[in-house]
């Protein structure tokens, strides 16, 4: 098993992924952050969200997904 060490933001958008929908997760995240991190928070979005594909914590739904 390979741990891999989240910014603080990094780990809360992850933990709201896997509870909410895309749109409030960002939302919640957003809310969550002070001024100076707003402006930030696009680029870090996708940066974070391209690692954690790339380190696969998100899989496609099975063929039975929508039964």
């Amino acid at each position: 098993m390979t741990e891999l060490l989240l910014e603080p933001r990094e780990a809360e958008l992850v933990d709201l992924l896997c509870n909410h929908p895309v749109r409030d997760a960002l939302a919640r995240l957003e809310s969550a952050c002070g001024e100076a991190e707003i402006e930030e928070l696009p680029a870090n979005t996708q940066r974070w969200l391209a690692r954690s594909v790339k380190f696969g914590f998100w899989m496609a739904p099975g063929p039975d997904a929508n039964r």
